[in-house]
């Protein structure tokens, strides 16, 4: 190439230069050998290294990243006998992962106009059995996904029944426990049944078998190819093989009774789609083409006492919201009889990622939740927690309202006998609040948000509310639990 320099301006100068840098490093890259291999991220090497340490015989994965798959793969064998390496593309159960399919479900069908969130349940199904005895409280459908119904979970012949059954059968196995024990939209307390009627509503309003439409209108349009919820010989025959807690008795395949809280058989690489649903670009169309708005309101709880007072973290539309590290993350976790599961996501770093083992060790389940949610932060700056900014100071006759013994009123199963240390003080030192936990014996100062929301020390934000409800009585909630007030005033010198 020949160059007059002397007609160049320092401008032209600069991007000649810079065009020839490119293509010397276009030249380089050509000359390069071009890598086939999976890329071995350390993440990937660190998901390794604790399924060699643990001893389970199989975890698969999945790690995206904004719209593009960063690495997916698997370690171990289908079984003791099978000795078939695991892969992304091998079946598994996701367990209670399937709620959140469930709730996209219901928001396509609302999206379409067919139903609304704050739908009464009992009109919805007739034919199903549900005794409330809040007769101005109707049991609505959002109530139902963000297990604020007060519904009691499935009792023990119903987890335990030995084969598949339609929708309208399985209702029919224990139908004098369709109770509902608690105010519905006050607490928060987890019930596989809800998720049984939500799937009725959808067979009823659209006259069709639930697991067929499940399957054309959710999984095939996700493009997860490879998941059913439908039990068949041929698909147990294809899923590795799932164990209990002594990594070496095998587990039966469990038949969930309402497919539509537990029944999902999945893999890895299927369930990099819903991962993409959330942590893409939200300008583009899904592909259930459902609104962000949509998308959001599954994210965001509002139906209990507390998400009504303001709280943002807690279980939402099939989707339950927490803070690691001081930032939000959303997912669900799944747990199927020899399989436990986990999927979550960040908004903030467009990460996601989701895993499953075959084994019912809720200990090594917690080392790779631990390990993947430290991935998904990593690109995000630190978020300090700064428990006394905006902090605000109650007046005396709210301090005299919020303080008192509270004792735990939620359960999941009727009969089941709360322990008596289950109970927390909010006692008043000053103008200080306390928070005094009964079962640890210890104390720890909480941080007025509002009047009715409050944080700990470890807080970025509010995770406590105490609100005063309609029927006159104060509850205090915290996380998956639900405490009401039971004696009004503590000493701040006395014992928890």
């Amino acid at each position: 190439m020949l160059v007059n320099w002397n007609k160049l301006n320092a401008e032209a100068i600069l991007s000649l230069l810079f065009s020839l840098l490119l293509t010397s490093q276009l030249i380089f890259a050509r000359q390069r050998p071009i890598s086939t291999e999976k890329p071995q991220h350390s993440i990937v090497k660190n998901i390794k290294k604790v399924y060699q340490n643990t001893g389970i015989g199989a975890v698969a994965y999945i790690l995206v990243e904004k719209d593009q798959i960063v690495s997916a793969g698997g370690f171990g064998q289908y079984s003791r006998e099978n000795k078939k390496q695991v892969t992304e593309n091998s079946l598994f159960r996701v367990g209670s992962i399937t709620k959140t399919f469930t709730a996209l479900a219901i928001m396509e069908q609302v999206e379409k106009g067919k139903l609304k969130l704050t739908q009464a349940i009992k009109y919805l199904v007739k034919d199903l059995p549900l005794s409330n005895p809040y007769k101005n409280t109707p049991v609505t459908i959002e109530m139902l996904l963000e297990h604020t119904s007060g519904l009691q979970d499935l009792t023990r012949k119903e987890f335990d029944f030995p084969r598949p059954l339609s929708l309208e059968q399985a209702f029919k196995v224990s139908p004098e426990s369709r109770q509902v024990l608690a105010h519905p939209g006050y607490h928060f307390s987890y019930s596989n049944a809800g998720a049984g009627y939500l799937g009725r509503v959808i067979e009823v309003i659209n006259d069709v078998d639930y697991d067929q439409w499940f399957k054309t209108e959710i999984l095939i349009p996700m493009g997860m190819k490879h998941s059913t919820l439908k039990w068949s010989e041929t698909l147990e025959a294809k899923l590795v093989s799932g164990y209990d807690a002594d990594l070496n008795t095998e587990i039966p395949y469990w038949h969930t009774l309402f497919r539509s809280f537990g029944g999902l058989n999945t893999t890895a690489m299927d369930m990099g789609k819903l991962l993409l649903l959330f942590t893409r670009d939200r300008k583009f169309t899904n592909a259930l083409r459902l609104s962000n708005k949509a998308l959001a309101r599954m994210e965001r709880p509002l139906t209990s006492l507390g998400a009504r007072a303001g709280l943002k973290q807690g279980y939402a539309l099939g989707i339950r919201n927490q803070l690691f590290k001081g930032h939000r993350i959303y997912g669900h976790s799944g747990d199927a009889d020899g399989y436990l599961a986990q999927f979550s996501y960040s908004k903030e770093s467009h990460r996601g990622y989701f895993f499953v083992i075959n084994a019912f060790r809720h200990d090594i389940d917690e080392k790779f939740t631990f390990l993947l949610n430290q991935w998904l932060v990593a690109p995000l700056k630190p978020s300090y927690n700064d428990s006394h900014k905006n902090e605000i100071v109650l007046s005396e006759l709210m301090l005299k309202q919020i303080s008192g013994n509270y004792v735990k009123i939620t359960s999941r199963f009727p009969g089941r006998n709360i322990k008596k240390k289950d109970k927390v003080s909010i006692k008043i030192k000053g103008t200080k609040i306390l928070i005094c936990f009964r079962r640890i014996n210890n104390c720890q100062p909480l941080f007025a948000a509002s009047n009715q929301l409050f944080k700990t020390q470890r807080d970025s934000e509010a995770s406590i509310a105490i609100v005063k409800a309609g029927d006159g009585k104060t509850y205090l909630q915290w996380g998956s639990d639900s405490y009401q007030k039971i004696s009004s005033t503590v000493s701040a010198t006395n014992n928890p």
